[in-house]
């Protein structure tokens, strides 16, 4: 099963590291808990990243630097006109909205993957863009594993101009020392 997942204008944007998580209250509650599993999968991979608040609130507002806000869609196709898009693939699953430094993410509620749909549109609210072919972050889902992998947190870090951690076991990130 192929899925494609979207993200908008990732690149140009300022991107940080701390980030307030709003969970629409529309999302079921197993959904909620997948939605925090997501990202505690991304606090637990990258030290450097933090999360100031979990709330399940509605966001209103519009677009916060810091607030990725999850917002979910019940049917397909995902609406026309969500994050200016005149059309959106029937097939994606997800889309996130002015991606960076926080977003507006929506994610399909029937989707299978859930979990998986959730984090990467995730990773795009921090700033990541699609890449690879077997990761969290590739265009589609075809069979990667659950979870940021080791080039995953490599873009994390790249595309905030950070030095990249040594990264044989994602449990287990050291970082590279300049030689000498």
């Amino acid at each position: 099963m192929a899925l494609a997942l979207g993200c908008a204008g990732c690149a140009g944007e300022e991107h940080g590291d701390t980030f307030q998580i709003v969970i629409d209250p529309a999302f079921s509650a197993a959904q909620q808990a997948q939605i925090i599993a997501g990202a505690g999968d991304w606090l637990g991979k990258i030290p450097e990243l933090s999360v100031s608040s979990i709330v399940i609130a509605e966001c209103f507002g519009g677009q916060v630097a810091g607030r990725i806000c999850f917002h979910p869609i019940a049917a397909l196709p995902i609406p026309a006109g969500i994050c200016g898009y005149s059309h959106v693939s029937s097939t994606f699953e997800g889309v996130t909205c002015h991606p960076g430094n926080g977003g507006d993410i929506y994610v399909w509620t029937g989707v299978p993957t859930f979990l998986i749909a959730a984090e990467h549109e995730m990773g795009h609210a921090m700033g990541l863009s699609h890449e690879g072919t077997t990761n969290l972050m590739s265009a589609e889902y075809d069979g990667f594993t659950l979870g940021a992998d080791c080039n995953d947190i490599a873009q994390w870090y790249t595309v905030r101009g950070m030095v990249v951690p040594l990264c044989g076991n994602v449990s287990t990130i050291t970082e590279v020392q300049p030689s000498s």
